[in-house]
């Protein structure tokens, strides 16, 4: 992949529009927003269209793959951080991310919520997204997925998407991460009317510039996104696909009730 902006054009390597690619983004911030809440900023809607162009290097990745991840954020300093480990699989905008809480650090969860959770078997979560499609939250465990529709954010979609379409990238540095030699590129949007936002990518350029490492600054707060051993193998039929024998709920709340009472002995609640 050349390293001026192949993902911006529309060459056959550019499947997917700015468009999708803002919206696709969107989702995740939005949907990730509620699993730590706590930790969001004010404002989160104007913030979203850079989060969203700054991801651009990632949706826009042409071959499937999958790699383990994790996302890092800090709001003042880096030592008072949360990290949350996942793997990320992705085909043709298709997207599924793995957590599993117990491989984040226990001082991240209140005292008993991880036991909680896994009592209710829903410790482990895969998150998947596809274009145009509600996402869907699913708990292997409990066997369960809970359907979300997306946000209907559209002016937050379309200043993503114009940004998205005017990123600009300058390379900056050469560095080494995990023993693959990166080109370190900033990102710029020279639209957005803010100048606390910064963002960078490295792309490594003996996995054909892969984006290995992304970070995003918001003024204090940072957020770091790094993958490890990816792999470009086809993903396995279904992978992008929760299994069709989970129950399916249209919110939380209800999947919430069913598993306490289920871990209760009191049934499993209404669907």
């Amino acid at each position: 992949m050349p390293m001026i902006l192949p993902f911006l054009n529309s060459s056959p390597r550019s499947r997917w529009s700015h468009r999708w690619c803002a919206a696709l983004s969107v989702a995740c911030f939005l949907v990730a927003g509620p699993v730590r809440a706590q930790l969001l900023p004010e404002g989160l809607a104007e913030r979203v269209p850079f989060f969203a162009a700054a991801l651009t290097p990632l949706l826009s990745e042409p071959r499937p793959f999958s790699a383990r991840a994790q996302w890092i954020f800090f709001a003042d300093s880096p030592e008072d951080r949360t990290t949350v480990a996942m793997t990320l699989a992705m085909s043709a905008g298709q997207m599924r991310w793995d957590l599993n809480l117990e491989d984040s650090p226990r001082e991240q969860f209140l005292p008993g919520a991880l036991a909680a959770l896994k009592g209710m078997k829903m410790e482990r979560i895969a998150l998947y997204l596809q274009p145009n499609r509600a996402v869907q939250v699913a708990f292997p465990g409990a066997e369960a997925v809970v359907v979300i529709p997306l946000p209907k954010e559209q002016r937050v979609v379309e200043r993503a998407g114009e940004q998205a379409a005017n990123l600009e990238q300058t390379a900056v540095a050469r560095e080494n991460i995990d023993g693959h030699p990166c080109v370190k590129f900033r990102l710029k949007v020279p639209t957005s009317k803010t100048t606390t936002e910064s963002a960078f990518v490295w792309r490594a350029t003996d996995l054909e510039n892969f984006p290995l490492r992304l970070q995003i600054q918001f003024g204090t707060e940072s957020h770091v996104l790094q993958f490890k051993n990816p792999s470009f193998t086809k993903l396995a039929d279904g992978h992008l696909t929760p299994p069709a024998k989970f129950k399916r709920y249209t919110d939380l709340d209800t999947l919430l009730q069913s598993a306490l009472l289920r871990g209760l002995g009191l049934g499993g609640g209404e669907k």
